[in-house]
């Protein structure tokens, strides 16, 4: 498990550094061009720079093989970077492949640095799982942002697969239901009978309700992005 976790650390920040690490590139460039009285030369870089000092990523759009590489090539050079140290990463996805997200909560679960998670927009299915996994304490929701949770589907493909085809990915889909839903109890706090209960259909939440459930410990208010203070935990 070691040696696996090792390979995939340098294999993602080798194999995607030029497309994940944009940031960071930016970022330093912008110390750089300071340092020579220079300013960056666009909003779009003061933005992307800003980020990386803050230490924060953005999470936007499906969940897949591409785009978590790049959130984990984010997370780990921001690890390596200064170790220990908070990464906030925020959330606006309607969720995507599960593997691809299982990958992402491995890197965060593995981190020193504790992970600070926020739903900008909307967090649902596999997006949702990843907003509630952030440090106890530190998972924020916008006021307007909404949380959907739900259990695993088969890809389309299944209808043309043989009846043997057809029960093994049933089986897949059985564990990783169970997976998910042992992840969201421990999240939440609430019962596993429960999640399961919960899960059997597509289940909205707003921030305010996603809060009761335990997704999430605030509904983030006026300056949550330039001081984040620490929320009320319902693991406490």
């Amino acid at each position: 498990m070691v040696s696996t976790m090792r390979g995939l650390r340098s294999g993602v920040l080798c194999g995607c550094a030029a497309a994940s690490l944009a940031a960071v590139r930016v970022h330093s460039s912008c110390q750089r061009e300071s340092k020579k009285g220079h300013t960056p030369r666009s909003v779009a870089e003061m933005a992307i720079a800003l980020a990386a000092r803050q230490r924060t990523i953005f999470l936007s759009g499906s969940i897949h093989d591409e785009s978590a590489r790049q959130i984990i090539a984010q997370l780990l050079f921001l690890e390596h970077e200064a170790p220990g140290e908070p990464i906030h990463l925020h959330i606006n996805s309607g969720g995507g492949k599960v593997h691809a997200g299982f990958a992402i909560l491995d890197v965060m679960q593995s981190l020193h640095s504790p992970v600070h998670t926020t739903c900008l927009g909307h967090c649902e299915s596999m997006a949702a799982v990843l907003l509630a996994a952030g440090m106890p304490g530190y998972r924020f929701a916008q006021p307007n942002s909404r949380v959907m949770i739900h259990q695993p589907t088969r890809s389309p493909g299944s209808v043309s697969k043989t009846s043997k085809q057809l029960a093994s990915a049933a089986a897949e889909t059985d564990k990783s239901r169970l997976k998910l839903a042992i992840l969201l109890a421990s999240s939440t706090g609430q019962p596993l009978h429960e999640i399961e209960r919960i899960l059997e259909h597509d289940q909205y939440y707003s921030a305010t309700e996603a809060c009761e459930l335990g997704l999430v410990d605030a509904v983030s208010g006026a300056g949550h992005f330039s001081d984040q203070p620490r929320a009320h935990s319902n693991t406490e």
